[in-house]
């Protein structure tokens, strides 16, 4: 995720994980500057405020928790009037033979 080209741009990455797999991802995310956790720890990720917003910020969630929050999630990746707003790159981790 640190390496992602931000020419000026602004990134938001959401890994999608099955419960046993999530450690992996957070023990991967933990003590970085851009880890955020996941929506239920960041309970305004739908108030995204572009201009004070890091160049990076990385999402970790289970599939309850997107679940959970697919409103607000879907309602802030698919605003027409913005443009040159950041899209959410996501990341399914799916698990091996799934």
């Amino acid at each position: 995720a640190e390496y992602l080209p931000t020419n000026g741009h602004k990134h938001r990455v959401l890994i999608v994980a099955r419960d046993e797999d999530l450690g992996k991802w957070v023990a991967a995310f933990s003590g970085k500057p851009y880890y955020r956790g996941d929506f239920d720890a960041c309970p305004n990720f739908a108030e995204y405020d572009y201009d004070a917003a890091e160049p990076l910020d990385v999402y970790v969630c289970s599939d309850e928790c997107i679940r959970r929050h697919w409103d607000a999630f879907f309602a802030i990746n698919s605003d027409p009037n913005q443009p040159s707003r950041p899209r959410m790159a996501i990341v399914v981790d799916a698990g091996a033979g799934n």
